[in-house]
């Protein structure tokens, strides 16, 4: 039986990096690709005030095949201050789509897609490799650079 989505393990801290990661799977084999590990990250490294937001908010998807370190974390929620921050920091609506449980991203990501957006283990923004035909899914504070059919 399935883990009840509202209670698995869908966070996951770096140590060395000290940022939180909403975590899409441990698990992915798609081809493709660099890793089983496939995470957004949801805090800059280097904090709000020093770090790239502007990179962060671009829900950039990361795969990649690094090991946990001992002192990193996965956990079902995330610190309620550190949570707090990121509110203050996202768009409303986005930051809703990607707490909401329910949300699938997995499935929508177009891996050759990502695998030519991707610049080292920076990952790519979900916009740039989302599968065309689940765009109407994104919510509107995420711009979507897709081409359509003429």
């Amino acid at each position: 039986m399935p883990a009840d989505p509202a209670t698995r393990l869908r966070f996951s801290y770096s140590s060395y990096w000290g940022t939180w990661s909403l975590l899409l799977t441990d698990r992915c084999r798609a081809t493709p690709g660099s890793g089983p590990s496939v995470e957004i990250s949801l805090e800059p490294v280097n904090g709000w005030e020093r770090g790239d937001v502007a990179d962060t908010l671009s829900v950039r998807v990361r795969r990649h095949g690094t090991a946990r370190r001992p002192r990193d974390v996965v956990a079902a929620s995330l610190p309620e201050e550190r949570e707090a921050r990121m509110r203050e920091h996202w768009p409303a609506e986005l930051f809703a789509w990607l707490m909401d449980p329910r949300t699938e991203i997995l499935g929508i990501i177009d891996w050759e897609s990502h695998q030519a957006g991707s610049y080292g283990g920076g990952g790519c923004p979900l916009a740039a490799c989302l599968k065309p035909e689940f765009a109407h899914l994104m919510p509107a504070t995420l711009s979507i650079p897709i081409a359509t059919a003429a």
